[in-house]
């Protein structure tokens, strides 16, 4: 029983490290940049040995099946065990593996005690090992389906980049509190965790409220994009509406209207609305009147005309004899809608009720969705605008039933109609279903935009439902996004801060092994030669004869090891002075509770409040560089003819500040066109020109030349200046990273401008130099293939 324990521990340990790790996944997917997991693993490999291996399978195991196990069906259910288990066991393999390396190649002791084997033990076991898992993980998710194949890289890189920062931060944590408490390692154990325990902190507290501003501003436009899709139909609505109110107008003001007459008046304004089919006039015709009105149609023009109803099997014939009818009597266009003429609306149920609400209520009504007489084959919708007689507007049903003219209607196809409501979400993923619930279609909607109309709405993404009033007809909008449209689509600045922030605080924690490390060594030396000098000192007693010269050695043998001390005590404090900084960058993340909490604060404390927000803007402009280097060397080069005259243009104008600001002037000769990447070359021409302005004396102008001239297969560009120039000696360091020769103070930055430039052009294939004498400014070169 006792040899379970260490299995049960790092099953345990690694399961709710992993469900705390989750709680930073970047919404709205499940990408993390740190998986703390994979440093616990490897620290119960190097504490308890390869037996603990078990433990760190099943708590990959219940971790991954807890979070994605698919109960949908059995295949599901066994693709979730099999993915789940074959991660698990990565895992274990690439804990092992590098618990191994670490034993054969490094040694394992005393991670207080190993300097710069402390340093190599995390790179083995981070970004070496974690290779191992990144890749069978995410290839085991690819070949179940789970991730696409153009998703496989970024995929693989979050994976890689999570466990190598898990191993990095949190295996050195738990192995230096893995030692056996004491007073002797107390100090150290305190120095090494605590500043990292703060800048974690902080990490996280900064993601946290980025994350949270992020799932706010995706919820934000979801909302803005359904209530413009609800703005754009309830404008629709309202031009239909506004066209059967012009018909009506027309039939009140005029004693007769012509079928000539009609058309001329509503041709002119039925290409206003989107989805309109039909814009017509259905006249009341009693019983006693249906013959007389039959033949004045025909001897109008229309010699075959009857007034129609359609049969069970959707063809027209005479309509059967009944006390009133509502008659198409005018339509446009009419020669699309030929088969409408004529036809009794009254005699089909869905129309006659919608025309018997519009009538009694004196407001326009929309039917149910219907199919159109002259379109069967796609769902529409008619809305009838009642039109009384007499120029006062009849107040019962009783008088508006005894005075009604007829009806203009509008035939519109739900289809275009609601797609045309759609082009203003165009892009956004939005799917609308639409839902008539006065005829009890809750389950099925009468149309869909971007998406099929039998697909259920998934219960991932943002969903919104809400009301709509469609003409007297109470209808529901469900709108959703769907989870994969905003991962593809999600800002992946909060994973940049993140894992910014942890990488940070890992380099922090690298470097505070190493001052520890250095420390432990210096005070063992110490204790060495402090018994080196006992030994001397007991064989003074027992050689007197010599005790003079053997004095002398122990004066010298003093003296080397107070100057030991003393150097001691210098590290100490050089260490203890360097680690202001980053403990104040660690303090600095506490400004984003403080913008909440500040009133709390006394005037002394925003002051130092302020202190922590300058830092930490410098600690961003360095990530911000570090991140512009690294995206230079990943992805593809996009190459296409770059005119560098136009692109130097551009960069003045996004320097135009600066120029101003410093009173510059920027020449530029005759510049080729060049086959490159031209966000690169922009990046290029920025860095140098941004230079060229910033390194300047007091009191001088900037004068900035540009040149170029053909070279051997390309093209040797120079960027000359007038600034501050540069020390022979120092020149061939600039092109380094974090290489600065001048303090924040004199001249801002970061120390990575140069070596960005000498990226881009080696990417490009070409090379970059430079000639400079202090005072006599600077001539940048450097060579692009033609």
């Amino acid at each position: 029983m006792r040899a379970l324990w260490p299995i049960l521990l790092t099953a345990a340990g690694y399961y709710v490290a992993g469900r705390l790790s989750l709680l930073l996944a970047i919404p709205p997917g499940y990408a993390t940049a740190v998986w703390p997991p994979a440093g616990i693993a490897l620290a119960a490999v190097l504490l308890g040995g390869y037996r603990v291996w078990p433990g760190i399978l099943l708590g990959s195991f219940l971790l991954n099946v807890g979070t994605a196990f698919d109960t949908s069906n059995a295949t599901a259910m066994l693709r979730s065990v099999l993915v789940a288990d074959t991660i698990g066991a990565g895992a274990a393999v690439q804990a092992v593996l590098a618990g191994w390396l670490i034993r054969r190649y490094i040694g394992y002791r005393n991670i207080l005690t190993q300097e710069f084997g402390a340093i190599r033990l995390l790179l083995v076991g981070g970004p070496l090992a974690c290779l191992l898992n990144a890749t069978l993980a995410v290839s085991t998710l690819w070949l179940a389906d789970l991730i696409p194949g153009d998703n496989y890289l970024f995929n693989w890189w979050t994976w890689w980049v999570g466990d190598s920062i898990g191993v990095l931060i949190f295996t050195p944590l738990v192995l230096v509190w893995a030692l056996q408490p004491g007073r002797h390692w107390r100090r150290q154990q305190l120095a090494v965790t605590l500043p990292m325990a703060l800048m974690f902190a902080g990490v996280v507290t900064l993601f946290v409220f980025i994350s949270q501003r992020e799932e706010a501003r995706i919820q934000t436009q979801f909302e803005g994009w359904t209530e413009q899709y609800r703005a754009e139909l309830r404008q629709n609505v309202e031009t239909y509406q506004t066209l059967l109110q012009a018909v009506e107008g027309l039939f009140v003001s005029s004693t007769e209207v012509t079928r000539e007459e009609y058309r001329s008046f509503t041709e002119r304004v039925i290409w206003r609305a989107d989805g309109l089919k039909g814009l017509g006039w259905a006249v009341r015709v009693r019983q006693a009147e249906r013959q007389a009105f039959e033949e004045s149609q025909r001897i109008g023009g229309r010699a075959t005309f009857s007034i129609s109803e359609m049969d069970a099997q959707g063809r027209l014939r005479p309509a059967a004899w009944r006390d009133e009818y509502l008659v198409v009597q005018f339509i446009v266009p009419e020669a699309s809608n030929a088969r409408a003429v004529g036809y009794d609306l009254a005699s089909e149920p869905v129309r006659r009720a919608a025309i018997l609400r519009a009538r009694d209520s004196g407001q326009p009504v929309a039917t149910a969705p219907i199919r159109l007489v002259q379109q069967p084959d796609k769902p529409a919708v008619i809305i009838y605008h009642p039109v009384y007689y007499g120029r006062d507007e009849p107040r019962s049903p009783e008088a508006r039933r005894a005075r009604l003219i007829g009806v203009a209607y509008a035939a519109l196809v739900l289809e275009e109609m609601l797609q045309s409501s759609a082009a203003s979400i165009a892009g956004t993923g939005l799917q609308v279903r639409v839902y008539d619930v006065d005829s009890g279609s809750d389950g099925t909607p009468i149309y869909s935009v971007n998406a099929a109309k039998d697909s259920a709405v998934g219960v991932d993404g943002l969903f919104r439902s809400m009301s709509f009033e469609f003409v007297g007809r109470d209808w529901r909008l469900d709108f959703h996004v769907p989870a994969e449209y905003l991962i593809a689509h999600r800002s992946w600045q909060v994973w940049a801060i993140l894992a910014g922030g942890l990488l940070f605080t890992a380099l922090l924690g690298v470097f505070l092994l190493l001052a520890v490390g250095h420390a432990a060594r210096i005070e063992a030396e110490v204790t060495e030669r402090t018994a080196e000098l006992n030994r001397l000192n007991a064989e003074l007693q027992k050689e007197i004869g010599e005790r003079a010269r053997l004095q002398l050695e122990a004066d010298r043998r003093a003296e080397q090891l107070a100057e030991k001390n003393r150097e001691l005590e210098r590290f100490a404090y050089v260490v203890s002075h360097d680690l202001q900084a980053p403990l104040r960058g660690i303090t600095g993340f506490t400004e984003l509770l403080a913008q909440r909490y500040r009133e709390q604060f006394d005037a002394e404390g925003r002051e130092f409040l302020q202190y922590i927000t300058d830092g930490a803007a410098q600690m961003r402009r360095m990530i911000a560089d570090i991140l512009a280097l690294s995206r230079i060397g990943s992805g593809e080069l996009r190459r296409q003819p770059v005119d560098l005259t136009a692109l130097v243009e551009q960069v003045r104008a996004a320097l135009r500040m600066d120029i101003q600001d410093a009173q510059a002037q920027l020449a530029c000769g005759p510049l080729p066109v060049v086959p490159a990447d031209e966000g690169q070359l922009f990046q290029l021409f920025q860095n140098l020109i941004g230079n060229a302005i910033k390194f300047r004396p007091p009191g001088r102008s900037p004068v900035i030349r540009i040149s170029a001239a053909q070279a051997d297969r390309g093209w040797h560009f120079q960027v000359a200046d007038n600034g501050i120039g540069i020390p022979k000696d120092k020149q061939d360091r600039l092109f380094s990273l974090f290489v600065r020769l001048h303090t924040a103070e004199e001249y801002a930055g970061t120390g990575l401008g140069l070596a960005i430039c000498k990226r881009i052009v080696e990417r490009h294939g070409g090379r970059i130099w430079l000639e400079s004498e202090p005072d006599k400014g600077t001539i940048v070169h450097f060579i692009l293939p033609s």
